[in-house]
């Protein structure tokens, strides 16, 4: 069975080789979020832009999905959440405490309602999540037991990249089973 994968924060100059990449492995690629220019996909994908999903346009049209185990889960991450919203530009400057909050979980929301309705089975990004979008996805695939990896910015041992699938642990992808750290 074809797994449908969702590819998040992936630039528009490189979309359509990775697109292409996996669908030819056989996997449904049912979302895409891209940064830069407009892409059109074929018609089987949707394609949002990260800064409207950050910004929160699809806030009021999303239908609501989160229960009060979500929102426990998420409140545990709305001081990370809450400086990330401070220090992107997608934050108006005069945004109460509150408004917020809101944002956050209206986000988290967009993403949990989008993976169950397209019953996305992995998240693969091109970047670590660091703005809203994409820490409000993979907050919530994390909480949804979904696979978020994403090609890590730094450099294991100064001389590679490598995929990861966690924050908290960053080379548990590149761990030998027998020694408990990689050798560089």
């Amino acid at each position: 069975m074809n797994k449908n994968i969702l590819l998040d924060r992936f630039p528009s100059e490189n979309i359509n080789s990775f697109y292409d990449l996996f669908s030819k492995e056989k996997f449904n690629i049912p979302i895409v979020t891209c940064w830069g220019d407009k892409i059109k996909l074929n018609k089987n994908t949707k394609v949002y832009d990260d800064v409207d999903i950050s910004s929160g346009i699809y806030n009021g049209e999303t239908p609501w999905s989160l229960n009060s185990s979500d929102i426990k889960f998420i409140s545990e991450y709305e001081g990370i959440f809450s400086i990330l919203l401070s220090r992107s530009s997608i934050s108006p400057c005069s945004w109460t405490v509150s408004e917020m909050s809101a944002h956050i979980y209206e986000l988290v929301n967009f993403w949990k309602y989008h993976l169950l309705k397209n019953n996305i089975q992995i998240c693969f990004s091109f970047y670590p999540p660091h703005d809203p979008s994409s820490f409000a996805l993979y907050l919530i695939s994390k909480k949804l037991k979904i696979p978020y990896i994403f090609i890590d910015n730094g450099l294991a041992g100064k001389k590679i990249k490598f995929f990861s699938c966690s924050l908290q642990e960053r080379n548990l992808l590149i761990r030998n089973k027998f020694s408990p750290s990689p050798e560089w």
